[in-house]
């Protein structure tokens, strides 16, 4: 079985970047396994009882933990950096009423332990925007999964995949096509949310 890990800081693709390396054959990658058990040591048994040859985690928490997990596990690493900025942004705007915590502080924090291991063993580090190019994301998968990749048309199709809800378009839509976003949400929904206010 090889192992590999994807981090990086929150809302940059690693959830996107976890489904497409689940589409090499051989591989599954498994996108914040942390958040349904009570510990984050999970993702050491996620790894070891698993009949793929490929076996992945993508998780922005597990960025605090990569001391221990490069030397228990030694999986291939990925690291994804995005601007601290644009990622205190990003957060905020998604659920700027629901977060209780200082997201500048988890920022900083998360780019520190993931820059003390960006020029590790088997870790590759690639810009956020990167993504955006099909031998990029070939090369990470590469990396991630020796041997094993998809082609730059395949890669291609996939690079404007939305796996997650981008809250600012739709609030833009709904604020300024109302009927349109009523029609995408259905009455009851629009009517909780006051989007028919």
């Amino acid at each position: 079985m090889s192992a590999y890990l994807i981090v990086g800081m929150p809302r940059s693709k690693t959830a996107w970047m976890s489904v497409v390396a689940s589409m090499v054959p051989g591989s599954i990658c498994h996108h914040e396994p942390v958040t349904r058990f009570k510990r984050w040591e999970c993702c050491f048994d996620i790894w070891k009882n698993t009949a793929m040859p490929h076996v992945g985690i993508a998780d922005s928490g597990l960025g605090f933990h990569l001391e221990r997990i490069l030397a228990e596990v030694a999986p291939r690493v990925l690291i994804i950096r995005r601007d601290p900025k644009e990622v205190i942004e990003s957060l905020k705007r998604i659920s700027p009423t629901q977060i209780n915590y200082e997201p500048e502080n988890l920022v900083r924090a998360l780019t520190e332990s993931l820059d003390a291991f960006a020029a590790a063993p088997g870790v590759l580090s690639v810009a956020f925007e990167d993504l955006e190019r099909p031998e990029i994301v070939a090369n990470c998968l590469n990396h991630l999964i020796p041997g094993g990749t998809l082609s730059e048309d395949r890669i291609r199709e996939l690079i404007d995949l939305n796996i997650q809800v981008d809250v600012d378009r739709f609030w833009k839509l709904a604020g300024a096509n109302r009927a349109h976003a009523i029609e995408m949400v259905g009455r009851d929904i629009a009517l909780r949310l006051r989007v028919m206010q």
